[in-house]
């Protein structure tokens, strides 16, 4: 479907889960629910208020479970108790398809905001790499970029920033230079490709995405200042081969899908997951009231770390191992049917 068409969605009032731990008994993934103590059967989409439930929009992630199943009882879930809601931007907020993210998707993030939840995009891009008009009317209270290592606040100042050092900066430009491979590196006004610039170009025109890459083959923008992000085109092999020669620098090549070669490159302890710890400190908030939702393996470590992590139904096998719950695909408007499903209160 194009980006842009709405559609008419149910809304979740209540869930059903297992006493403990939250997880979907055997009747529940059926379609057919029963109430403990009655053998009365519940058509999963007529309860809640009048409000019809769509379990194919917010669904329970299942683990291994010991032979007998443990009884589940209906309780009612309060999203608003939730204080930040922290979305991934590409395959999540951002459907490949589309060039920006889809007005009904970026209206219903507007709509929770406003009921007072705050709003944070974590990204790999660094903040300079999120181009005008890419978020439409969102206003996020904070950013997480850069893969976790800079933290912004609404007016585009800085919280945290992690650079790289001279000597992880210059062991990558090394390696990559030996073997001919794309390599960039993220700046406060725009993301220098080293090397690659054209590749770099190239794969940008046909992901539809606006990186704000500049050709900086020339090598010298790091003398103004470090960078604190950064990102390449390689294989796993390669990856594995860099960590052969320079491992003690404790770098981590973390690909965004197995079988992908494009790789955000982290120092050791940063990530999205410690970027959302980091930021709910500054914030005031604790870690347990978060939200995130991504689609990616660069997403893992920030579904762990929230008290709600979200896969998105189009995500990753290893990002949906990581999450609490898994939601609807991404297209057409994935997120909005989220922030409707969690947070009814705010439509």
């Amino acid at each position: 479907m194009p980006c842009g068409m709405g559609l008419d969605f149910g809304i979740i009032q209540k869930e059903y889960s297992a006493c403990r731990g939250g997880h979907c008994s055997p009747a529940e993934r059926s379609g057919s629910r029963k109430v403990p103590g009655s053998m009365t059967s519940i058509d999963p989409y007529s309860v809640g208020g009048g409000f019809p439930i769509r379990p194919d929009i917010f669904r329970c992630r299942t683990r291994p479970r010991a032979n007998h199943v443990r009884p589940y009882k209906l309780r009612k879930v309060n999203f608003m108790k939730y204080k930040l809601l922290l979305l991934d931007i590409d395959g999540t907020l951002r459907p490949g398809s589309c060039e920006r993210v889809p007005k009904e998707n970026a209206e219903a993030v507007c709509a929770v905001q406003k009921a007072g939840v705050k709003i944070a995009i974590a990204t790999g891009r660094g903040r300079i790499g999120v181009g005008k008009g890419l978020l439409r009317s969102i206003r996020p209270d904070y950013w997480v970029c850069a893969g976790g290592a800079q933290l912004v606040d609404y007016k585009g100042a800085d919280l945290a920033l992690h650079r790289l050092t001279t000597e992880e900066m210059y062991a990558l430009v090394d390696f990559f230079e030996d073997y001919d491979l794309p390599l960039r590196f993220t700046y406060h006004d725009a993301n220098y490709a080293y090397l690659g610039y054209e590749e770099f170009a190239r794969r940008e025109r046909e992901k539809n995405l606006a990186l704000n890459i500049v050709d900086g083959e020339d090598q010298d923008k790091h003398l103004e200042e470090m960078p604190f992000g950064a990102f390449g085109f390689l294989s796993q092999e390669m990856a594995d081969r860099f960590q052969e020669k320079y491992g003690y620098l404790g770098l981590n090549f973390l690909f965004s899908y197995p079988g992908s070669d494009g790789c955000d490159i982290l120092q050791r302890g940063v990530d999205k997951g410690a970027g959302l710890r980091e930021l709910a400190k500054l914030a005031g908030i604790d870690p347990a009231d978060c939200v995130a939702v991504g689609d990616g393996d660069n997403d893992v470590a920030m579904l762990k770390a929230a008290g709600l992590g979200i896969a998105m139904g189009n995500g990753s096998a290893a990002a949906k191992a990581a999450a609490n719950r898994i939601g609807p695909d991404a297209e057409p408007h994935g997120i909005a049917e989220l922030c409707r499903a969690l947070w009814p209160e705010a439509f």
